[in-house]
């Protein structure tokens, strides 16, 4: 294992960076773990940065489009997460991606996070919901039945 030595102002920049969600690019210094991660001090704090980003293109654009519009966003998405885990974008096999911003990780973080969310916002448009009278004690059944399976 090698250890890594550096000075105090490196780690105050990642600091920093950390505190106001501004990832690690390619090539800066303060990548301090040395593991290529956008957030090397929060590991976690991906996900959250593309929520942020989320929320923003909600508030902005994807809350304005049209059914028809977000059916196609949505089916374009689709096609792109079905391609990209096809061609094995990430190089690994699977879709665990967006926590570097090396290679394809913003935008393949971006596409990992927005196919799901453009969906539900679809759904919710064309699906009300219904009054089923005792629905929680139903649920709960089920939801018993569930958890006692081994």
């Amino acid at each position: 294992m090698e250890w890594y030595t550096y000075t105090y102002s490196t780690v105050i920049v990642a600091l920093l960076c950390a505190l106001f969600f501004i990832p690690v690019v390619p090539g800066a210094n303060w990548d301090i773990r040395g593991n290529a991660e956008a957030f090397p001090l929060n590991g976690p704090a991906w996900s959250l940065f593309f929520e942020y980003i989320r929320n923003l293109l909600y508030a902005l654009f994807i809350h304005r489009l049209s059914t028809k519009v977000l059916t196609w966003f949505v089916i374009l998405l689709g096609l792109g997460l079905t391609a990209f885990t096809w061609l094995n974008g990430s190089g690994y096999g699977n879709i665990g991606v967006g926590w570097s911003m090396y290679d394809a990780g913003f935008g393949s973080g971006l596409l990992r996070m927005l196919f799901p969310f453009s969906t539900g916002i679809l759904l919710s448009r064309h699906f009300k919901p219904v009054k089923i009278k005792g629905a929680f004690w139903i649920c709960s059944a089920i939801l018993l039945a569930l958890f006692l399976v081994p």
